[in-house]
């Protein structure tokens, strides 16, 4: 383990409600980043997940598939860059 220490090894693994292994493989990992798809995975999954998996294991979270609505700040930057 001390020869790999600055090693980082990415799994992609299938969601935790669907498969056991992903709940074992989540014991045997230092760490997890946890992806979630919004508008998709209802949030008692999530925190049903991560109850399971230990919030001590997660170390980020990936929102996505996210738009965010932005009118009211493109009107500011469309009217500034115009006046330039």
């Amino acid at each position: 383990k001390e020869k790999l220490k600055d090693w980082f090894m990415i799994i992609d693994s299938p969601p935790c409600q669907v498969m056991a292994e992903t709940k074992t493989l989540a014991q045997r990992v230092d760490g997890i980043v946890f992806v979630v798809m919004a508008n998709k995975t209802p949030r008692k999954e999530i925190e049903k997940a991560i109850d399971n998996i230990g919030r001590e294991k997660i170390l980020g979270v990936v929102f996505n598939g996210y738009e965010q609505v932005r009118k009211s700040y493109s009107r500011y930057y469309d009217h500034y860059y115009k006046g330039k």
